[in-house]
C-alpha cells in the first residue's frame, strides 16, 4: 500500500508554475481589501442602525421626505466614518486570517 501524500511532504519551489510570489502578493492585497471593506460595511451598518434607533427613541419619527433625507444623511455619515477604519477591525481580521493560513481563493485541494 502506498502512503498518501501529505501537503507538507510536497516540496514547494518559488519558481514552480506562474510567479508564486506575485500570486501571493495579489492574494494578500485582495485579502487586505476584503478586510477593509468588511470593516467599512460593519461600521456603517452599526452606526446607521444606532442613529436610526436613537432618533426613534427620542421620538423623532417624522413621516415623508424628511425621514428619507435623515436616513440618507445617516447612511452617508456612517459610510464616511466606516471608511476611516477607526475601529482597527480590518487589521485584526487580516492578521487572524493570515495566521490561520486560510485560502482566499476558496480551493479546498
Amino acid at each position: 500500500m502506498i502512503p498518501p501524500i501529505m501537503p507538507s511532504s510536497i516540496p514547494i519551489e518559488p519558481t514552480a508554475g506562474t510567479n508564486s510570489a506575485a500570486a501571493q502578493d495579489k492574494e494578500d492585497v485582495a485579502l487586505r481589501q476584503a478586510c477593509l471593506q468588511f470593516e467599512e460595511v460593519f461600521t456603517a451598518t452599526l452606526l446607521k442602525k444606532g442613529l436610526t434607533q436613537a432618533a426613534e427613541a427620542w421620538g423623532d419619527e417624522e413621516e415623508g421626505a424628511n425621514t428619507a433625507y435623515k436616513e440618507m444623511a445617516f447612511e452617508q455619515m456612517a459610510q464616511h466614518l466606516g471608511g476611516m477604519h477607526l475601529l482597527g477591525l480590518a487589521d485584526t481580521l487580516y492578521s487572524q486570517i493570515k495566521q490561520s493560513g486560510s485560502n482566499l481563493g476558496g480551493d479546498d485541494r
